[in-house]
């Protein structure tokens, strides 16, 4: 009888405080009905509240053995920490949506997302978009590079393209020697080079390459003649050459005869060379240079006097790759 007397206020009290014992033995707070073993109904903001010493964890069990825990156990104090326990050495921790696993972390580290079963440091099952600065390596490149695969076991690298059609490499310089009597006259003329770093265009007309790689060069030369009086054309040959440093020969263009051209007392003729070639440089035999020259042979007929013979033409070219 003392102890009914002594439950009654004890319950009242509990009931104006929102405590409830259910029928199943379910908890309530703040509920009349609870559903589960703790059932919580608040109208605060934070309906509880856990506070302990450092460092702090709330354990997670499934059927007696532990699983994992929230906390700040394995963090710095203000960290927060939600997981496998350490002795849980196969479970993965998974960010679901809709029940769904969107968002996975193995026992090994690998993330995955959009997959429960990673098999990269990052593994994605999906679109991706970057809207910011892309890093490799801490190095975010620069303008017009791509960036390049390493091959297996190594990291991707950023590259500068470098094709025919892609790399700033181009460049084309005009000449003219003209031979009068025993006085030769050179002109160059720069048409365009869109490197000046990689490529000089010195003043005898030739091509200075200083960067290794492989480049394309293409010539169109004219070589013509006079003669006092009417002499015979096939007497006279040219050879042309595409030289390389000071007497490297890489590639020989002949005319055998040349065809008179325009009418009057003297006889005058020409003919053309027309070519072209891919070299490969080092970086050892950089710089280098490149010109296009010729060799020629006379032997007038009749009396004839060679008054002049000149050639006049373009090199010109790009690089194609490194």
């Amino acid at each position: 009888m003392k102890v009914n007397q002594f439950l009654r206020p004890v319950g009242l009290l509990l009931l104006l405080h929102g405590f409830m014992l259910g029928f199943a033995q379910n908890i309530g707070i703040g509920k009349h009905n609870p559903i589960f073993r703790l059932d919580v109904l608040s109208a605060a903001n934070s309906p509880a509240r856990f506070d302990a010493a450092a460092p702090m964890y709330i354990a997670l069990f499934e059927n007696g053995g532990y699983v994992g825990y929230l906390g700040s156990y394995s963090g710095a104090a203000p960290d927060v920490d939600f997981g496998t326990g350490a002795g849980n050495t196969t479970g993965r921790v998974h960010l679901t949506t809709q029940a769904t696993p969107r968002l996975t972390v193995r026992e090994n580290g690998y993330v995955g997302i959009n997959l429960t079963s990673p098999n990269r440091h990052l593994d994605v099952n999906g679109d991706m978009n970057v809207n910011g600065t892309f890093y490799v390596n801490a190095n975010s490149g620069t303008t017009g590079q791509v960036l390049t695969s390493g091959g297996a076991g190594a990291s991707p690298s950023w590259q500068t393209l470098s094709t025919a059609y892609e790399n700033d490499i181009r460049f084309g310089v005009q000449t003219n020697q003209t031979t009068t009597g025993g006085s030769t006259s050179n002109s160059r003329t720069v048409l365009y080079n869109t490197n000046t770093v990689s490529i000089g265009t010195p003043t005898n007309g030739a091509i200075t390459i200083t960067e290794e790689g492989l480049y394309h060069f293409e010539g169109n030369f004219t070589v013509a003649v006079e003669y006092s009086g009417q002499t015979v054309g096939d007497n006279t040959n040219a050879i042309g050459r595409l030289v390389v440093g000071l007497s490297q020969i890489f590639d020989t263009h002949y005319i055998t005869s040349f065809k008179k051209i325009g009418t009057g007392s003297n006889w005058r003729g020409q003919e053309v060379f027309t070519w072209e070639k891919d070299l490969y440089f080092t970086a050892a035999q950089v710089p280098v240079n490149v010109s296009y020259g010729y060799v020629f042979n006379a032997s007038p007929t009749n009396g004839a006097v060679l008054l002049t013979r000149s050639m006049t033409g373009i090199i010109s070219g790009y690089k194609i790759a490194d």
